[in-house]
This record gives C-alpha cells, structure tokens and sequence, in this order.
C-alpha cells in the first residue's frame, strides 16, 4: 500500500479569472489570514474570494488601498494606504473606525491578533491597535535589530498579550537556505 502524501494540492480557484490581475497576486498585494478569504488589493479595486465556494464574495473600488485583510471572524475588512488605517464594517458597508501610524512609518507587516486587535510591524516598531473605541495603535515594543533587512513574516500574541513574536527570514549566506 502507498503512503498517503503529507500535504494535498488542489486549486480551488483561479484569481485571474476572477479578474484579480497578475501584478496583485504576490506578497505585497494578496492575503489570507484564514481559510475563509483571501483578498486581493490591485491598485483598483479590493476583491475578497470565498475560499469555500471559489467565488468573489465582494468587489469594492479602492483606489488608494495599498494592502487589505479580512478578519477570520467577524464582518470587517482592514484597509491601509501607507500610514493611514481603516476599518470597514462589510455588513453595513461603512468604515467604523480610522487611525493612523505615528510619523512616516510604513507597514512592513500586519494581521488581525483578536476580533477587535490589529498587530502592526514597521522597520522599526512594533504597534497593536484595538480597534474597540477611538483609540490610536500603541507601540508595544521596538523591533529587533536581528529583524533588519527580513521579510516579516508572522506577528502573533499570547491570549493575555505578555508574549508576543515577530517572525522574519531572508535569504541564506548559502545559496538555497533561508535564515529566520
């Protein structure tokens, strides 16, 4: 008998079909923060694909959005262009709450930690911002200067948030390894 494969591929959609254009299936413009969604920003507009059928569920112009994120569970979708944060509320179709990063940072990385909490990596800081109320992210900590010139990765937190981690890799001093 054959050992079953440790991982199966199967493609559930194809995103250009969907008219989601080459240029914005990559790193920088598509994400996927569940098995739900994916969403994909091109300069134009945001689309979000259902993961489960393999359609778009929303298409919304967005012409200053730089990167979107739907959250795993509930109905809101975070916007950002450069330093500038919103949240949309997809059932009512409305933004509920706006902020925006202290200075010129740029977003290197971020990701929905809870319900209602962003966590958001710069190139030199790192910020969560609960999206309950008005408030402004708040800087939890500076980022290590082990983390220079990585792709960040992965931003997570403990239920209680005393422990959090940055995740980043970059390409190996040997060819074909990563360092993370």
């Amino acid at each position: 008998m054959a050992a079953r494969a440790p991982l199966e591929w199967r493609q559930i959609a194809n995103l250009q079909t969907m008219g989601i254009p080459a240029a914005a299936i990559g790193f920088k413009g598509l994400t996927m923060q569940s098995d739900k969604a994916i969403c994909a920003c091109d300069g134009t507009n945001i689309t979000i694909v259902d993961t489960a059928s393999g359609r778009v569920k929303e298409k919304m112009p967005q012409r200053s959005a730089e990167n979107a994120i739907v959250s795993p569970n509930t109905k809101l979708l975070a916007v950002r262009s450069k330093n500038a944060l919103q949240i949309l509320n997809l059932e009512l179709k409305r933004p509920s709450q706006s902020a925006t990063l202290p200075g010129t940072e740029t977003i290197a990385f971020w990701t929905w930690l809870t319900d209602t909490m962003i966590g958001i990596v710069t190139a030199t800081s790192v910020y969560n911002w609960s999206i309950d109320g008005s408030s402004s992210p708040v800087k939890a900590f500076d980022r290590s200067a082990s983390l220079a010139g990585t792709n960040i990765i992965n931003y997570a937190a403990s239920v209680d948030k005393k422990w959090l981690m940055v995740v980043g890799i970059k390409a190996g001093a040997t060819p074909g390894t990563v360092d993370g």
